[in-house]
C-alpha cells in the first residue's frame, strides 16, 4: 500500500514511486510493481509535471529537469547533493571531484556514501559520478541501469 503522499510514475523503465510534499521529496525506481491504484495520479498536477518531465529525460529530449525538490539529510550529504546538481547533462565527474568541490578532498569515501544515499535519482544526478579511473562505478540501481542513463546522455 502506497503512503498518501506517494504516486507510481509510469516510465520506460519502469515504474518509480514518487513521494511529494509541497515539492518532491523523493524519486526511487521500484523493482516490483503491486497492483497500486495509480488513477489519481492526472489529477495531481506536480505527479503529472514529474511524469511528463521524466519519460521526456528518458526519451533525450530533456536535458534539464525543473521540478520543485526537497531532500533532508545531514548536511555533509546536502552538501554532496548540491554539488550533484550542478554536474552538466552529458558531463560526467570522480567521486574525487565531488569531494573537491564540497572542501572534503580526503572524504571521497563518505562521498560515494552519501551519493549512494540520493534520495531523488535522476533528478539529483547520482548517475553522473564515476571512478577516477572512468569504470562506471556503483549504482544504488545497479549498473546496468547507470549504463543506460549514460547512454541516454550520449556519455558513453
Amino acid at each position: 500500500m502506497l503512503k498518501e503522499n506517494s504516486f507510481i510514475i509510469k516510465t520506460s523503465l519502469g515504474p518509480f514511486r514518487a513521494d511529494l510534499s509541497d515539492n518532491l521529496k523523493k524519486l526511487k525506481q521500484l523493482k516490483l510493481i503491486k497492483k497500486y491504484a495509480s488513477s489519481s495520479n492526472n489529477k495531481i498536477p506536480l505527479v503529472s509535471h514529474i511524469e511528463t518531465q521524466l519519460n521526456q529525460y528518458l526519451l533525450g529530449r530533456l536535458t534539464s529537469f525543473d521540478i520543485p525538490i526537497t531532500y533532508s539529510g545531514t548536511p555533509f550529504q546536502q552538501r554532496v547533493w548540491d554539488a550533484l546538481l550542478r554536474i552538466p547533462y552529458g558531463k560526467t565527474v570522480s567521486y574525487q571531484y565531488i569531494a573537491k568541490k564540497i572542501n572534503s578532498p580526503h572524504a571521497v569515501r563518505a562521498v560515494g556514501t552519501a551519493i549512494s544515499r540520493n534520495p531523488i535519482m535522476l533528478i539529483v544526478p547520482c548517475h553522473r559520478v564515476i571512478k577516477s579511473s572512468g569504470a562506471i562505478g556503483e549504482f544504488a540501481y545497479g549498473s546496468k541501469l547507470k549504463e543506460k542513463l549514460l547512454k541516454i546522455e550520449k556519455n558513453i
